[in-house]
């Protein structure tokens, strides 16, 4: 995978977290360092925890409030497919 595949599927991830959630999300895509392994493409995604009106945040999300760490994942990317 070359890096625009790893962007657009960081982006879209992205995209569909806001989309979904009506929520403010922030990507930072990182290459490997020069001294760790040459592998280590990754991605930071960091999203708010309450919509985005226009003027502000707005109210919580609350279908993100599953307690149990597998309800939040499913929660979070159980619609999306993987292909």
């Amino acid at each position: 995978m070359d890096g625009a595949e790893r962007e657009a599927i960081a982006r879209q991830l992205a995209e569909h977290l806001a989309e979904r959630y009506g929520v403010a999300v922030a990507v930072a895509l990182h290459q490997p360092s020069e001294q760790g392994d040459e592998r280590n493409h990754h991605a930071h995604i960091l999203m708010t925890t309450r919509r985005m009106e226009a003027d502000g945040l707005g109210a919580k999300t609350r279908e993100l409030d599953d307690k149990r760490p597998a309800g939040r994942k499913s929660a979070i990317f159980g619609s999306m497919l993987v292909t």
